[in-house]
């Protein structure tokens, strides 16, 4: 039924499913030829965002097309009266009727089922109530209006087991881990599918210590920028994911980009503008008047003058070499100074990201071009990162049976950060507060090598800025990318055969300058010798590293796709897929360089400086590296009245990693869904709309690199025999290596209740890894003492729960949520340390990113160490527990005593969270959005920075100032002498601290504005969005940022605030 109003321009249209206001406008009377118009439309969502990608079809005939970027619409040579039917991922169809040659305006009901939905798995697109396997799906209508500057953002928080580590500096993605760590050894990363291809393997090891390694971005897909997705898929267990086979062991995230739709060209720009304040420090430190008591009062302690400048001044008046006046009178002025060091290394940033498409084309081409741009200042000074990337994607209708799809891309990164061998985070953490950038500022960096080489210069002057701004990395890199698909409906109906290809090439360059006279060019060690080089050798240098790529996949399949009867479906599908990459590395070292004049040179061999005992190795290097992958699969899904869905697939792999005896590997799972509210049984009422539950088997592989079917040896030492170098390291041939296999298992169960308002979404996986990598002691007999070899076993297991529901809608105003919790408990079951107990005696107690240790019974990322038991108030030393409940003095285990017993080394909690969630809601009201979501990580537990160990120069934390100072003191921190040092040279369990965190990843409030304004300017649509990023943080622990996990090489999260606008035309 129509009921046209026309001096109102308003049409009310009762659709398919669901009641859809239409607004017309109309437009000049156009002639109609035989009773054929140009419809031209536009699709909406209820917030009047456009919906991209949207259906229309004309019912009845093979006449349709697709909404562009700005869900604009154009059918050609439409029947008068004829009706269209309007088809969206997540929404109720509709339907309108053809009448006149009016544009309209369609708007969308959200359908709170998940029948429409669909799920991209890169091979096909399956709907979401016939999906066997576990996945979620992120749309760009909840990140298009963020200030996101790559994919890995998107997902913080978003999706339930999916956790993200990230650094926070510029062009750096996060480290993103599916269902827990799935290797011991080798690459936990899942692997990238971009617009059904893969992203190809992993980087090599860049040559001379560049960044290039970094700069590779995560295998590629910091290169997609977020305005041109149109979807996220997450593919976590083997029903969902087991199509790639022996690469979907850590899961799968497929990325769909946008596309072209028939219709005139639109253009689409959206510039993003962002402030980020400048890191703040939040831990209790010494000021200058604190650091200079404790120094003076260790001083007097120990005679040790090594702890502080401070110390060092009283040493020197002890000494006779300076004058009490004169030290007094410099401690006075080093006590009236309190530098900030956050403030000095610190800045807030600036960035702007741009981007600009152009979209339409007619019934047989399509078309979509986009270009963006981004430019990015770090907080760190002396950090920029600019990414230049265009992109052209063309689809081809050549015929009725036959389409052509064509990509092309090229992409242009260029990176500056500072190579000072200074940490930046490091250093403001711990430089004395007494010190200026200008300054005395060596302290903390004396070390035994600058001690012994220098041992009158022990005070050096440093400007620590000097530094960061004057040793600089530079990076430049370019990746070209063509990607092609030809897709052929055959004759036989159902049948569709299609081969699709892509080829990459990637070149990068890195440039380190280090300047003359800086501490960076004094630490580079480019002679192998004890110490290092002399100060006057000190002469700058110039390091270069290349790296260059190509690669290519093939695949080809055919695909049969039938329905009879209405009862039956059937889905098959059958291909093959080779790829091969092949890439040169290369490095170069000049040990002298003028970076005001550009010259470089070697220095002259003097007697201090033997040929032998140069590192040729730092000096220069070279690598070429190669792999390819072949691969046969099948895969097919049986659906009977859509009530009872059975899947499967195989998939035959095999790779020249691996060595001839296991060179092959078979795949494969089996998968099921029963959607139980379509049976006759199941009543329909206003609590349960729906419920469907869902089982997977199957296996998944990967391959850890860190073992090879042939020998690898090394010249990185001054190894000299007859006078010839020889090779000082060896990896010896393993031939019996495997490919590492993951054994899936997954039970899920959706509901949707409360006239499908409510979705809930609930997972249970038992997933076990078999044949990791793992060294295994060998007998000496054997010519070495351990081996790496498929040795090793792990589960993970845990539960996921997805919420998400519409809590208001009426009239103008909605509300809607999502919320998401995961549980995974990691553990190892088979390898080499049987239990605690089988650890050499004297271990001091490490974490998962020092040298880890795998026990079985412990996870992956084990804290293993000693319970604390507290101060002995006799010596000041540190007591822990021995296995009996008595306390035993590590001082004296230290001292590798042995008439004492030894502590018990137990665990100490785990690095890598086992919770993990995050919340999200929008309110809408008219054409305001508010937007708000959180990321939630715990149950884990990262370093403390309680205090800094005994007898450095770094400044202390406000915690010694509780040290034990003398007989019969009740302290909770240890003695400041030479012998109480064990509390800085084990791990105890108070060196760690729970690194909870609820963290509000945005806030953002977007404003749509009016049509009849735009209209007047010529704009179709515009949004203004506000957004802070990194509002606050509420956690218990008391370091800096948990999500840095105690690391001091990152960047410390701080609030980002950004303009966006949106304009299309």
């Amino acid at each position: 039924m129509v009921m046209s109003f026309a001096a109102t321009a308003f049409v009310f249209a009762v659709g398919v499913g669901t009641t859809l206001p239409v607004f017309s406008q109309q437009r000049p009377a156009q002639q109609v030829q035989q009773g054929l118009v140009t419809v031209r439309g536009r699709v909406l969502d209820q917030k009047k965002e456009p919906l991209p990608g949207a259906k229309i079809q004309v019912k009845g005939l093979n006449l349709g097309t697709v909404s562009d970027y700005n869900g604009n619409f154009l059918l050609r040579r439409v029947p008068m009266g004829a009706t269209l039917e309007v088809y969206f991922v997540g929404m109720k169809p509709g339907t309108v009727k053809v009448k006149g040659e009016d544009v309209i305006e369609v708007i969308l009901k959200e359908d709170k089922t998940e029948l429409s939905e669909v799920v991209v798995t890169g091979y096909s697109e399956i709907r979401k109530d016939r999906m066997t396997g576990s996945a979620s799906t992120i749309n760009s209508s909840e990140f298009k209006n963020l200030d996101v500057k790559s994919m890995d953002q998107i997902l913080k928080g978003a999706v339930s087991g999916v956790t993200t580590y990230t650094s926070g500096r510029p062009g750096e993605t996060a480290k993103i881990r599916i269902r827990g760590a799935n290797s011991l050894t080798g690459n936990t990363e899942p692997i990238w599918i971009i617009d059904g291809m893969p992203m190809q393997g992993e980087p090599p090891k860049a040559s001379n210590g560049s960044s290039l390694e970094e700069m590779l971005f995560q295998n590629g897909i910091g290169n997609i920028p977020p305005d041109d997705i149109e979807s996220i898929n997450i593919l976590k267990d083997a029903a969902a994911s087991a199509i790639y086979g022996a690469r979907a062991a850590n899961g799968v995230i497929v990325v769909k980009t946008k596309r072209g739709a028939e219709g005139p060209t639109r253009f689409n720009v959206t510039a993003h503008f962002g402030l980020v304040e400048r890191p703040q420090n939040t831990l209790p430190l010494m000021n200058s008047e604190q650091k200079i008591r404790f120094e003076r009062e260790v001083f007097h302690d120990t005679d040790d003058s090594s702890i502080g400048r401070a110390a060092d001044i009283y040493y020197r008046i002890g000494r006779g070499t300076l004058s009490a006046a004169e030290g007094e009178a410099e401690l006075a002025r080093m006590a009236r100074t309190n530098t900030n060091w956050f403030r000095e290394i610190y800045r807030p940033a600036f960035s702007t990201q741009i981007s600009m498409s152009a979209s339409g084309g007619s019934t047989k081409t399509r078309h979509y071009t986009a270009i963006n741009f981004s430019d990015e200042n770090g907080t760190e000074y002396n950090n920029n990162h600019k990414r230049f990337r265009f992109s052209s994607k063309v689809d081809y209708s050549l015929s009725s049976k036959l389409e052509l799809q064509t990509d092309i891309a090229a992409t242009y990164v260029q990176d500056r950060r500072s190579a000072s061998a200074i940490g930046s985070l490091q250093y403001a953490l711990r430089a004395n507060p007494y010190e200026t950038p200008d300054g005395y500022d060596m302290s903390y960096l004396l070390s035994s090598r600058y001690s012994a080489i220098s041992p009158g210069l022990r005070w050096k002057k440093l400007n620590v800025m000097s530094e960061i701004m004057n040793n600089t990395d530079y990076t430049r890199r370019i990746e070209p990318q063509l990607n092609t698909r030809l897709k052929w409906d055959t004759p036989l109906e159902g049948l569709t055969a299609m081969v699709h290809g892509t080829v990459n090439a990637s070149v990068s360059v890195s440039r380190k300058e280090i300047q003359e006279n800086t501490y960076t060019s004094f630490s580079s060690n480019w002679l192998q010798s004890l110490y290092g080089i002399s100060e006057e050798q000190a002469r700058g240098s110039l390091q270069e590293a290349s790296y260059a790529s190509n690669s290519y996949t093939m695949r080809s399949t055919l695909q049969y796709v039938k329905d009879w009867d209405s009862a039956h479906n059937i889905d098959f599908m059958a291909g093959s897929e080779i790829s091969h990459m092949i890439g040169y590395t290369s490095g170069v070292t000049f040990p002298t360089f003028d970076k005001t004049h550009r010259v470089i040179g070697y220095p002259e061999l003097t007697d201090d400086i033997e040929v032998k005992n140069i590192n040729f190795k730092a000096l220069g290097s070279t690598g070429r590296f190669e792999s390819k992958l072949a691969s046969l699969f099948l895969s097919g899904s049986y659906s009977y009245l859509d009530k009872y869905i059975l899947s499967g697939s195989v998939r035959y792999d095999g790779s020249n990693v691996i060595g001839n005896q296991n060179q092959f590997t078979p795949l494969w799972n089996v998968s099921g869904r029963w959607n139980v509210h379509r049976e006759s049984f199941f009543k329909k009422n206003d609590i349960v709309n729906a419920l469907s539950l869902r089982f997977g088997y199957g296996y998944t592989g990967s391959i850890d690199k860190n073992a090879l079917p042939f020998v690898v040896m090394y010249v990185d030492e001054n190894v000299l025999y007859d006078g010839q170098k020889i090779p000082s390291n060896f990896n010896y041939a393993n031939p019996s290596i495997k490919w590492q296999t993951k054994q899936d298992f997954n039970l899920g169960a959706e509901i949707s209740a409360l006239s499908n308002r409510l979705r809930l979404n609930v997972n249970y996986y038992n997933n076990r890894v078999f044949d990791l990598l793992d060294s295994r002691h060998r007998p000496l007999s054997s010519g070495v003492s351990r081996i790496t070899e498929n040795v090793a076993n792990l589960t993970n297991r845990g539960w996921e729960f997805d919420l998400s529901g519409t809590i208001i809608e009426s009239g103008k105003f909605s509300w809607s949520a999502q919320a998401n919790f995961a549980i995974n408990e990691n553990k190892v079951t088979v390898t080499g340390y049987k239990s605690l107990a089988d650890i050499p005696s004297g271990y001091r107690g490490t974490g998962y990113e020092n040298n880890a240790l795998f026990v079985e019974g412990y996870s992956t990322g084990e804290w293993f160490g000693y319970k604390f038991a507290g101060i002995d108030p006799g010596t000041g030393h540190t007591l822990a527990y021995t296995k009996d409940g008595e306390t035993q003095d590590m001082d004296l285990i230290r001292g590798d005593s042995q008439e004492v017993k030894t502590p018990e080394l137990r665990s100490l909690g785990v690095f890598d969270p086992p919770f993990s969630g995050g919340f999200s809601t929008s309110f809408t009201w008219d054409r305001l959005v508010l937007s708000m979501s959180m990321e939630y990580q715990g149950g884990h537990h990262i370093p403390s920075f309680s205090t800094f160990g005994s007898f450095t120069p770094y400044n202390r934390s406000i915690n010694d100032e509780y040290r034990w100072r003398g007989v019969g003191d009740i302290a909770p921190f240890p003695a400041m002498t030479q012998y109480a040092q064990a509390y800085g040279s084990f791990l105890f369990d108070r060196h760690l601290e729970r690194g909870d965190y609820l963290r509000c990843t945005y806030l953002t409030l977007g404003y749509n504005l009016p049509t009849h304004f735009l209209k007047m300017i010529g704009l179709e649509s515009a949004r203004l969005s506000l957004t802070a990023n990194n509002l606050f943080t509420i956690t218990g622990y008391k370091g800096l940022d948990p999500a840095l996990r105690g690391s001091t090489g990152g960047y410390p999260a701080s609030r980002r605030y950004s303009l966006s606008l949106n304009i299309s035309l």
